[in-house]
């Protein structure tokens, strides 16, 4: 669960960079879509600080990204979660907008980390942003434990490994939202492995 839960931050995250630069991207959409992205950028809702978290993310060396430099997620982190949480009225009208407006690109990479992102707003948020009780981000203390068990089977990643403030707090974020996001949460086959072995 660990693994699965957090594989849908690293995704979005490297959605989005991949989707980088914003120029060229920007290019290749059709003129309405291009017309509303910007809008969006140049509103600027609070609770979106697109241009930031764009600048961010593409300053990500995604190239060369491993566990040892996890590190320079911190300012996009830092980022996303200090600004004000998003209405979900706000990122469903934009979703709903993106499928209207950008109709010609939903196929584009960028619109298809844009759309993911909105959709899922809410749960994303949440995970990305947890952290421990001495307010270091999640992603950032358990990356590399992350990173090294991703494709290790539950029962060989050791308890001191598994049941970890962390986790506990990725469990409460996966009951609060999962039942609302099913398709962000279809592959959590193992949570329930993971809260009797933790005992959450």
């Amino acid at each position: 669960m660990k693994l699965t839960l957090l594989s849908a931050v690293f995704a979005t995250t490297l959605m989005a960079a991949n989707a980088a630069p914003v120029d060229s991207s920007l290019g290749q959409l059709s003129a309405p879509c291009r017309q509303f992205l910007l809008s969006v950028v140049t509103d600027g809702e609070p609770c979106l600080p697109l241009s930031q978290v764009w600048s961010e993310a593409t300053s990500v060396d995604w190239t060369n990204y491993d566990t040892s430099n996890i590190d320079q997620l911190s300012p996009l982190l830092s980022t996303m979660c200090t600004a004000p949480r998003c209405d979900k009225s706000v990122t469903d009208g934009l979703a709903s907008k993106i499928q209207t407006e950008c109709s010609q690109d939903l196929s584009q990479k960028t619109i298809t980390a844009i759309d993911y992102v909105l959709e899922n707003y809410e749960p994303l948020i949440a995970i990305g942003c947890t952290q421990n009780s001495q307010q270091e981000y999640c992603l950032l203390v358990e990356g590399e434990e992350l990173q090294d068990n991703k494709d290790a089977d539950l029962a060989d990643v050791p308890d001191d490994k598994l049941c970890t403030e962390c986790v506990q707090n990725w469990v409460k974020v996966y009951d609060e939202y999962s039942a609302s996001y099913t398709d962000l949460f279809s592959n959590m086959t193992d949570v329930q492995l993971v809260k009797q072995r933790c005992g959450y």
